[in-house]
């Protein structure tokens, strides 16, 4: 269990033993989605990406996959797009990441709904480099 839960927005998330093994005796699913949105995921075992996780209250942010930068040192962060005084820079936000759902990762961190991340060039970001939004971003 985490405090925060971050997920790729592209990612798949649902109960998949269902579709083996039947529906589960477990309350988490109901207790976070609401009975409707819970038997839809335990009794069909579909799944669901990133951003309906987030739209649903699953997770707490979708971010792309390609936002994650794993360090030599192993571990791993995003470049959150921030700033004042009309700069936009990068600052990187520790994650950790957690179980791996069939090359789906869970992952955790200091992000909120709604912040923007780097997706391209943030392997070589330094703290507070200046970045430019793309149109539309």
């Amino acid at each position: 269990c985490a405090d925060l839960i971050v997920m790729a927005a592209d990612a798949r998330i649902g109960y998949m033993p269902t579709r083996v093994w039947g529906t589960p005796t477990t309350a988490m699913w109901v207790h976070r989605l609401g009975p409707e949105r819970a038997k839809r995921m335990l009794l069909t075992g579909d799944t669901i990406d990133g951003v309906t996780a987030e739209r649903w209250g699953l997770v707490h942010a979708a971010v792309p996959a390609d936002a994650l930068v794993r360090r030599p040192d192993g571990s791993t962060l995003l470049w959150r797009v921030g700033g004042a005084d009309g700069k936009t820079v990068a600052e990187p936000v520790p994650v950790q990441v957690g179980r791996n759902f069939g090359g789906q990762l869970e992952v955790s961190g200091a992000l909120e709904a709604g912040d923007r991340v780097v997706l391209e060039g943030n392997e070589r970001l330094r703290p507070g480099q200046a970045v430019r939004l793309l149109e539309g971003s």
